[in-house]
């Protein structure tokens, strides 16, 4: 059953901007590896309800990968 992750776009400053987008993914590698699509222009937070998965930095290098 696929878990529903959240993806926030983080600000210089640390401030969350926006709404989550929704992610449906068998695990926390899968939704890494999508994230890290979105990471261009904004840091990304992972969430899995109240658990932080990873925070990925802007312009992450395709091939990087915290889990």
């Amino acid at each position: 059953m696929p878990i529903s992750y959240h993806l926030y776009s983080v600000g210089r400053g640390g401030d969350i901007l926006g709404g989550p987008e929704t992610l449906e993914c068998a695990d926390d590698k899968e939704a890494v590896e999508k994230a890290m699509l979105k990471a261009d222009h904004f840091d990304i937070e992972i969430w899995d309800q109240k658990r932080l998965v990873a925070r990925l930095p802007r312009n992450l290098p395709k091939e990087f990968s915290s889990v």
